[in-house]
């Protein structure tokens, strides 16, 4: 080792070619990458999945366009390369650029863990190659690590920054290599542009790294500084790229939408600053009423404690061990300010940003298996006492691999229950659905079509199948902060107005203002899009024939209604299953009667939520309270109902209606009541008929 690196005091053992620099076979990385990349393998979608920024990630990444604050350059650049991949679909190539760097991270973490850890012997040595290799594996099997490994998102590429970042930090500090220091400084310069939450890392390592460090000249200071600086060049991406799309009408790039394949045109230096800062959402970090801070840092301590199962306790254990090893302090600040700043952010996904501290905690998991073995070592020697014969260091040593793997096993098929996407193909199939329906409508009508989407979970698939697979050239796609303020203002409609003066608008969106201005018209069988149509009136209900067991009717001639059972949501059991922000066909069968119905009202209603059992006549919208604020668990929908002139009292009649599932219901069971109105004031006293039940699911 330098002499530089021994007069700094650090306790991290020095030249272990077994653990840092030892063979790539006979280390933990190769184990736990194989079995880590299987497992992912395993579970992988064939194609975008349902949740986080997918197919809009994508669609940039494939066309080398700008993605959403920070922009993510570095992932957008090895994303292209993944896609050129000759085997699966463009999606599925990006979920395995996903999974590839999220299984070598926890095979970096692993041997990492070997590296810091102490092998005097040979026994020591086994079991610091056991510890490191199942801190990997748990770190896999992590649900919030593992997860983002299934999806072509952003924070698998982070995760495997970070772990290179720990990784040639403890190097440096073991063995004094200024080669692995420069390295350090140029992944630090990569950090900003991979994800922001490099942030809790690299300046920590850094200062770590160089802490009474003697040797420091200012030749090697200026080689590590402009290796960080060679590392933000990747910055000149934006400009670069951004050059080759027109440049939008500067109002709307200051406040209300924005452009697909080139977010936010950072041309100038202001817009690349906002853009690299990710000021778009700056307001969402900031100070939390302490409540609300209080349930958060419960719900996550629950989740990060039964990760590990049996094992929680080896966290502590590792986290206190770290101190003799040089690396407490260090450790433990990572983890304690990252937590602490983002549980402050007020996002959806908050989980996903607290990625530093699960590399940290997985050293500690090392650390705490490591402990554990080597108790157990010496707890079977002292029940030997002194016979060489004895078998219960053998007992002990063995019982305690076993509870490792068993770990590692348990937390797998969990993980494996509640994370397997190897069969969500609805986002894709979805989107398909759609853009061809909006591609045919733009060559019938032979003008372009603008479709809004409201809400980005349904417009992300919709823009991967549009420029990724290269449907729906004809088909525009208004999207931003704009769409979402005019939509709750009451004014979309005035909107639509505008956009139908230079062509057709399909809209992804329930709008009960806009229906009545220009009555929405099913476009697909599924009813996931709908065309504003110039129409007096909704289409009108159809005869048809009612089955020879008919239900007797209820209120107002009503049969039965049920959600269009559409190949596009699938069934589970006798369930359709459906996601958040869906707009579906809805099937309301009645008898015409004596007085005429006039609107059709469904209510949705999250399951055991309506304490009576059953919903009021006046039951409105519901969000449930300040812990989980805005989560929409009872909603209504009410539209007219248009009878054909030809109707007869008697005849059975069907009336198809496109209806809306909230954003921001959470997933689960729903109960759907519907009832018919023959006048505004009968509203009041009509009761609500249970008629069908549905599966909010995330994939």
């Amino acid at each position: 080792m330098h002499d530089s690196v021994a007069a700094s005091g650090a306790d991290l053992p020095t030249k272990s070619r077994d653990s840092i620099r030892g063979p790539f076979f006979s280390s933990p990385f190769f184990l736990v990458f194989v079995l880590s990349l299987g497992l992912y393998l395993f579970l992988l979608p064939p194609s975008i999945a349902r949740g986080g920024d997918c197919g809009e990630l994508i669609a940039a990444s494939y066309n080398l366009g700008i993605a959403h604050p920070s922009g993510y350059p570095i992932w957008s650049l090895l994303g292209r390369i993944f896609a050129l991949l000759p085997f699966g679909e463009i999606a599925w190539r990006y979920n395995f650029f996903s999974a590839f760097c999220a299984a070598l991270a926890a095979a970096i973490m692993a041997t990492t863990a070997q590296g810091i850890l102490k092998t005097p012997s040979e026994t020591t040595k086994i079991q610091a190659k056991w510890s490191a290799s199942g801190a990997g594996l748990l770190l896999a099997g992590f649900f919030f690590f593992g997860s983002q490994a299934l999806l072509a998102e952003v924070y698998a590429l982070a995760a495997l920054e970070g772990a290179a970042l720990l990784f040639f930090a403890a190097r440096w500090k073991s063995e004094g290599d200024w080669r692995d220091f420069y390295t350090l400084a140029w992944l630090a310069g990569l950090s900003p542009l991979i994800h922001l939450s490099g942030v809790f890392l690299w300046p920590f390592l850094g200062v770590w790294a160089l802490w009474k460090q003697k040797g420091l000249t200012i030749g090697r200071f200026a080689i590590a500084l402009a290796l960080w600086g060679s590392g933000l060049l990747f910055a000149l991406y934006f400009p670069i790229r951004s050059g080759h799309f027109p440049a939008p009408p500067s109002a709307a790039l200051d406040s209300y939408f924005y452009f697909p394949l080139d977010w936010g045109h950072p041309t100038t230096l202001a817009a690349l600053k906002n853009h690299l800062t990710a000021a778009q959402y700056s307001s969402l970090l900031k100070p939390r009423p302490l409540p609300d801070l209080l349930e958060n840092a419960t719900q996550l301590g629950k989740f990060l404690l039964f990760q590990y199962l049996w094992a929680t306790p080896l966290l502590l254990w590792g986290a206190l061990r770290a101190f003799r090893h040089g690396l407490g302090w260090i450790l433990a600040a990572i983890f304690v300010i990252n937590i602490v700043v983002e549980i402050q952010y007020d996002v959806s996904d908050q989980s996903n940003f607290f990625f530093p501290a699960y590399l940290v905690m997985s050293l500690w998991m090392a650390l705490g298996w490591f402990s554990f073995l080597e108790w157990m070592e010496k707890r079977g020697q002292k029940l030997a006492r002194g016979d060489i014969n004895s078998l219960w260091p053998w007992r002990l040593h063995t019982f305690g691999k076993m509870l490792l793997i068993s770990t590692v096993a348990a937390q797998w098929l969990l993980f494996s229950a509640s994370a397997n996407q190897s069969g969500t193909i609805r986002p894709r199939d979805g989107a398909i659905e759609a853009a061809r329906a909006a591609q045919q409508l733009a060559k019938i009508e032979g003008k372009p079509v603008a479709a809004l989407y409201v809400h980005d979970d349904t417009l992300w698939p919709f823009w991967y199948a549009k420029y990724a697979l290269g449907l729906a050239p004809d088909v525009e796609t208004p999207w931003g902060r704009g769409l979402g303020k005019v939509t709750k203002s009451g004014q979309l409609w005035r909107y639509v107005a505008q956009l139908k003066k230079k062509g057709p608008v399909v809209m992804a969106q329930w709008d009960e203002k806009t229906d009545e201005r220009f009555p929405l018209v099913m476009l697909t069988p599924s009813g996931n899009l709908c065309v504003a149509s110039d129409r007096q009136t909704p289409p009108e209900a159809t005869l048809w024939t009612a089955p020879v067991k008919a239900p007797t009717p209820g209120p107002n001639g009503l049969l039965a209604a049920r959600f269009r059972r559409a190949k596009l949501w699938r069934d589970q059991g006798s369930t359709p299953a459906f996601s958040p922000a869906s707009m579906a066909a809805y099937e309301v069968d009645f008898r015409v009667g004596g007085k005429t119905p006039e609107r059709i009202e469904v209510l949705l209603a999250y399951e055991d939520e309506l304490k009576a059992k059953k919903p009021a006549p006046t039951q409105d919208t519901v969000a449930q309270g300040s812990a989980e604020t805005g989560r929409i668990l009872i909603s209504r929908q009410s539209r007219r109902l248009v009878l054909p002139g030809s109707a007869k009292p008697g005849q059975t009649l069907r009336a198809a209606v496109p209806l809306q599932i909230e954003a921001t219901s959470p997933v689960g069971k729903y109960k759907i009541w519907t009832r018919l109105l023959n006048s505004a004031q009968d509203g009041k006293q009509t009761p609500w008929t249970l008629t069908d039940e549905i599966r909010l699911t995330a994939k």
